[in-house]
């Protein structure tokens, strides 16, 4: 039994040549499906089953940016109006619609996509983010290594390619920062505003750059968020933003929705799906939300680093928000890439690489866990994952 745990804890059973060979294995796993799904529903009609389109959540966002080079914006975020152009490209089934949850800075964004046919701006869409944060990876890896085809073949991003979702495109914000920060810390900070895009995931942002005193990164990250939100309402319209805020006081309501729990990963979604009721569920949410802004204070205070401290900053956001999906761990691919990155260059510590393991194997299957066994572990998982890496950061900042 103590050898067990020994050898779970070191993490020996991991040697090089395994997760070499495992993630050749899942990388060719993943590009088969891709191309047997796409094939399949491209060949019938770009259709999947029960008459859904060709990954169904970019059907949203095209439909949106479609809506707004109309002269509709606001329409994207009214139910009817955003049907009806959905109905009219996807020609869903009567009562299947796709709702647009995101605000009008990611509208704005998206307009050159609504320009192009749906096919071309599917493809642009996913092959840009992933080229993009393919490219942020092989930054933060040692190359040449065992590691880098690995984390590429990262199980989930399959994920985001089948229903047509954003978690390269805020992945590649956070990696671009990681990337820039210590050589052009404006840009850096332009990156992580441009997470406005997409809030929620950019809770811890603010607080990691301020307790470090990035102020450079700070004042870029703000003034690019408020100008890429003034932009948005020009062009856009206040009518816009103001639907989009409506719609968002209706989030509470969907949270209270049993059907999405299993495709959340929150602290909030996990304790619903074990019978929690609401109002233990949302404190416990704040708890744990406290407990990860006060870790990432601490280690940002003693400035570790600002790539360690962007790192922690992307788990602790998704232990802040109970509105966090499983197409944005992807977003984890960055902290894992850094924590395998100081594995490799400084030495493994106990627990590292059976927490990289576990990520890796749980993060593409945890809808099924939520929706099979009513179970939700991500989030156990993400906060030993915040911890590992305030302890290497903790560390470095007392040896600097």
């Amino acid at each position: 039994m103590r050898s067990t745990l020994l050898l779970v804890r070191r993490g020996d059973w991991l040697t090089e040549d395994r997760a070499r060979a495992y993630g050749s294995l899942i990388a060719a796993v993943s590009l088969i499906a891709l191309v047997v799904f796409y094939r399949g529903i491209i060949g019938a009609a770009w259709h999947g089953p029960g008459g859904r389109p060709l990954a169904s959540d970019f059907d949203a966002f095209w439909s949106g940016a479609r809506l707004a080079l109309n002269g509709n914006a606001a329409g994207a975020y009214d139910a009817v109006a955003l049907h009806a152009m959905e109905s009219a490209t996807a020609q869903l089934p009567i009562g299947q619609f796709f709702i647009y949850l995101y605000p009008p800075t990611f509208l704005l964004m998206s307009l050159p996509l609504g320009a192009l046919p749906y096919l071309a701006a599917l493809a642009i869409f996913i092959t840009a983010f992933f080229a993009t944060w393919a490219l942020c990876i092989l930054r933060l890896l040692p190359a040449p290594g065992w590691a880098v085809l690995p984390i590429l073949a990262f199980p989930v991003g399959v994920l985001n390619a089948v229903i047509g979702q954003n978690g390269y495109a805020s992945a590649s914000c956070f990696g671009a920062a990681m990337i820039l920060i210590e050589s052009r810390p404006a840009l850096a900070g332009a990156s992580l505003g441009l997470l406005v895009c997409k809030p929620h995931l950019a809770i811890a942002v603010p607080l990691a750059l301020l307790a470090a005193r990035r102020w450079v990164s700070l004042l870029s990250c703000t003034i690019t968020a408020l100008c890429l939100a003034a932009v948005s309402q020009a062009v856009l319209g206040t009518e816009t933003w103001q639907h989009f805020l409506a719609n968002s006081a209706n989030a509470p309501r969907m949270l209270d929705s049993s059907e999405i729990w299993p495709k959340l990963v929150s602290v909030y979604a996990g304790l619903r799906l074990l019978h929690g009721n609401a109002g233990i569920s949302y404190s416990l949410q704040v708890v744990a939300g406290v407990a990860a802004l006060a870790g990432v204070a601490v280690l940002s205070r003693s400035r570790p680093g600002p790539v360690i401290e962007i790192a922690a900053a992307i788990p602790a956001a998704m232990l802040c928000t109970p509105y966090v999906w499983d197409y944005d761990l992807v977003c984890l691919s960055l902290p894992m890439a850094w924590l395998t990155s100081c594995g490799l260059r400084e030495g493994w510590r106990d627990w590292e690489k059976t927490l990289l393991a576990a990520l890796y194997i749980t993060t593409p299957v945890a809808r099924f866990l939520g929706s099979g066994a009513r179970v939700q572990v991500m989030p156990l998982l993400v906060a030993a994952l915040l911890g590992l890496i305030v302890s290497r950061g903790l560390t470095a900042g007392r040896a600097g």
